[in-house]
């Protein structure tokens, strides 16, 4: 099981900010990442994700009906990264 948390050092321990599903006394590992690096890393995947959007959009004449249907999928979970809004609406090339 991998769990993705958030936690504040004080006094010498780790303290989890929201409750953790574990079992008293259970034993974990840990990989230690700042925050500011998982947001570097998340407003990276955002700029590589809206380059491989305008890519798409500069070749859409040549986008199969596959390629429709992905680039729809990631607008939907993605407005903001590809700077458009959905067009789950339908067809090839509305």
């Amino acid at each position: 099981m991998t769990m993705h948390i958030e936690a504040v050092y004080e006094h010498g321990v780790l303290r989890p900010t929201k409750p953790l599903n574990l079992l008293e006394g259970a034993r974990v590992g840990l990989a230690l990442i700042s925050s500011s690096e998982i947001e570097a890393r998340r407003l990276a995947k955002a700029e590589r994700d809206a380059r491989e959007i305008e890519i798409i959009n500069q070749n859409i004449d040549e986008l199969s009906a596959e390629a429709w249907d992905a680039l729809d999928y990631r607008r939907a979970f993605a407005p903001k990264a590809c700077g458009t809004q959905p067009r789950l609406e339908g067809g090839i090339g509305n």
